[in-house]
């Protein structure tokens, strides 16, 4: 699979989850649920740039 397409299903995990927490997590724990998914998406963006290097154009 290419970058293009894991980047995609992840974001669409990612949206899913957030809709989720939005409609099932009490408001006490709201923020600190959507701040940790967060931070669980960027690593995963991370270690899927870090899978697929780039080259850099000149």
């Amino acid at each position: 699979m290419s970058y293009k397409k894991m980047f995609n299903i992840g974001y669409a995990v990612y949206l899913g989850l957030l809709i989720l927490i939005y409609i099932f997590s009490p408001i006490k724990h709201g923020y600190q649920a959507i701040v940790i998914l967060t931070l669980i998406f960027g690593i995963y963006n991370l270690v899927l740039m870090s899978k697929y290097e780039f080259k850099k154009h000149k």
